[in-house]
């Protein structure tokens, strides 16, 4: 094995330096070379997307490559900027507090993120878009057939590669979930669980048995700091070692 393909959301890295990352940790191991193909704010659309256009450009390298695919809250999605030719990540938090002009807990008023002009959109359409074009059980139903797909994508191409989870609300085994959805159910029955780390959990949900103060950014930026990411590598690489699987 000489890659390592990582990819997910900001908890691969946000407020970290990138050679304190786990994945950049796992590669550091295992001696890959790491393609930090995460973005923060992303969603599991263009996980899927990235992922899917990493494989069919990179045949002679698949044998070679781990994937460590990390998926995101199923209520973000992107679209893509027929102006500007790129895709935009939304549905993160920020873009339903952007609806109603609500303030950023972590910003003072006269300051703003680069990636607000990522929403060059009016408020009036992302209003809209909301009102007609969202809806929580088609989104989630998206998630699961994005995730089925990509698993037969990677086994197809008898690629190795490892799921995980960034926060609890997209783990297919949520035990606490409503058991409303027939697709769920058998998403369930049908999914390599052998090939996710913690189907249960997810990275965030594991840091809560340590102290916040020790493994999170801040109080108020639940980011994993340096000592999370490496608590979190830890898991990873215990699985890879208890797996044999490089």
């Amino acid at each position: 094995m000489k890659y390592l393909y990582y990819i997910g959301d900001s908890f691969c890295g946000d407020q970290t330096f990138e050679d304190k990352t786990f994945g950049q940790l796992l590669g550091d191991k295992y001696n890959l070379e790491v393609n930090h193909a995460w973005k923060g704010g992303s969603s599991s659309h263009r996980t899927y997307r990235k992922t899917l256009n990493h494989i069919m450009n990179n045949q002679s390298k698949l044998q070679d490559t781990l994937f460590l695919i990390g998926w995101t809250k199923p209520t973000r999605f992107e679209l893509y900027h027929a102006i500007r030719k790129k895709y935009i990540q939304m549905g993160h938090y920020n873009f339903y507090l952007m609806l109603n002009n609500s303030s950023l807990s972590f910003l003072n008023k006269d300051e703003q993120p680069s990636w607000v002009n990522d929403f060059d959109v009016s408020k009036e359409f992302r209003k809209e878009w909301v009102l007609k074009f969202l809806d929580w059980d088609t989104m989630l139903e998206d998630h699961l057939r994005r995730v089925y797909s990509l698993e037969c994508i990677l086994k197809a191409n008898n690629c190795k590669y490892l799921f995980w989870n960034a926060f609890h609300d997209t783990c297919i085994l949520h035990s606490k979930l409503p058991d409303v959805l027939p697709l769920w159910n058998k998403v369930v029955e049908i999914v390599d669980w052998s090939n996710w780390i913690l189907p249960d959990s997810s990275f965030d949900e594991y840091l809560k048995q340590f102290s916040s103060k020790e493994v999170r950014q801040s109080k108020e930026d639940t980011h994993p700091n340096d000592l999370g990411h490496q608590k979190w590598f830890e898991v990873i690489s215990s699985i890879i070692d208890d797996r044999d699987i490089l």
